[in-house]
């Protein structure tokens, strides 16, 4: 009962824990017990509107392993106490309003496997000892407002998941996380690191996805990226990365969203993308990408949105483009394309209701009609109505 009084706005949640019900403690609200022990096991508190400070009693619950206060609108730091609770496996504490740092205790948490505070306002900087929390696999501190640089021996976690998205994090990306063989997925995106993106980041063979958007990156594309054979979501939208977007990536056979908006890649569009058979999303606006559209694009059977505005493409519009029969959302404005918009196959099922008549021939969802586009053959660009800003959105989540 010490833990409901901790709590505010509680008369109309935890209504079952009141003293007439004590010794029935195992059927309150978001309460398990253990089926042999009749002990506390787990603490399921999510989504309850709950307010005030985390209460530090809950470490006197000696078989809890499992803590969900997520979503709630608690205050105040994490109890340091809670790092010595023994057999603690799951912390989620998401979504709350709670302040502080994080505490080096936290890896004294040896049995722990999921840490998730994320979207919460704590400060300070990553512990530096942060590599000894080796029973970790997964890590969230996204959407805070953590500080610093991202520590040396955080490569020496074995965590699935490494959530640093969304904090004030500086500095260059530490090569040593390419050594980090469990990694499914790694998102670094929207904070403020610097330098280039680590080529031993090809070595990732079992991540998945990769979020390293929103930040300050310089320098190539490594084309060690080809190497990751199980990567299906990459984000380098929004940084400073120059030079061509590499051949390799096309090796990136379960690819199935790219998106490299927003940066000052040049070259040619790597007509190997054909091989990318999963793909659905695929954005290189607002870049110095030039030469015209390869024809191979219309490979990409399972092409739902292709954004290429924004860049200095020219020629034409291939007539294999109407190939794509998945592609519904399609943005080449702001380029310099001249000859007319194809009429066949996929282009040709489309009504006229959506043709938006500016300056230039704005399709969206290729909203044209054979007949209705040949008054309007010299049209030299083809703009969506979805805006540029927009185009920037990660659709990989």
């Amino acid at each position: 009962m010490s833990i409901k009084a901790s709590f505010s706005n509680v008369a109309n949640v935890l209504l079952d824990w009141d003293d007439l019900h004590d010794e029935d403690f195992c059927s309150w609200r978001g309460v398990l017990c253990g089926n042999f022990s009749m002990s506390v096991v787990a603490l399921n508190l999510k989504n309850n509107q709950l307010a005030g400070p985390i209460p530090s009693t809950l470490t006197q619950i000696p078989n809890l392993k499992t803590l969900d206060l997520a979503r709630n609108q608690l205050i105040g730091e994490i109890p340091r106490l809670i790092y010595w609770t023994e057999v603690l496996q799951y912390l989620g504490l998401r979504d709350n309003l709670l302040t502080g740092t994080l505490s080096p205790d936290m890896c004294q948490l040896t049995g722990l496997w999921y840490f998730d505070v994320r979207g919460n306002n704590l400060s300070g900087t990553i512990p530096d000892n942060i590599g000894n929390c080796t029973s970790f696999e997964i890590l969230d501190i996204s959407y805070n407002q953590i500080t610093g640089e991202i520590p040396y021996n955080i490569g020496f976690l074995q965590v699935a998941t490494l959530s640093l998205q969304g904090n004030r994090l500086t500095g260059k990306i530490p090569e040593v996380i390419g050594l980090m063989q469990a990694l499914a997925v790694l998102d670094l995106s929207e904070n403020e690191l610097v330098g280039p993106i680590p080529p031993i980041f090809g070595n990732l063979s079992y991540t998945g996805k990769l979020y390293l958007h929103g930040n300050k990156l310089t320098g190539p594309i490594p084309s060690e990226l080809g190497n990751m054979s199980k990567l299906s979501y990459l984000n380098l939208a929004n940084n400073k990365l120059e030079g061509p977007i590499p051949e390799n990536i096309s090796s990136c056979s379960a690819l199935n969203q790219l998106n490299v908006h927003g940066n000052n890649l040049n070259g040619l569009i790597p007509s190997g993308f054909k091989n990318l058979e999963s793909l659905t999303y695929l954005d290189m606006s607002c870049n110095k990408i030039s030469g015209g559209i390869p024809k191979e694009l219309g490979q990409l059977q399972t092409i739902v949105t292709l954004t290429l505005t924004a860049n200095d493409l020219s020629g034409a519009i291939p007539d294999q483009l109407t190939n794509c029969f998945s592609l519904t959302s399609l943005n080449i404005s702001y380029n310099n394309f001249s000859g007319v918009v194809p009429l066949s196959r996929n282009f040709s099922r489309f009504a006229p209701d959506s043709l938006l008549l500016q300056s230039s021939c704005c399709l969206h969802n290729i909203g044209f009609h054979s007949a209705f586009i040949h008054g309007y053959s010299g049209c030299v660009k083809i703009q969506s109505t979805t805006s540029v800003s927009e185009g920037a959105k990660d659709h990989s989540r």
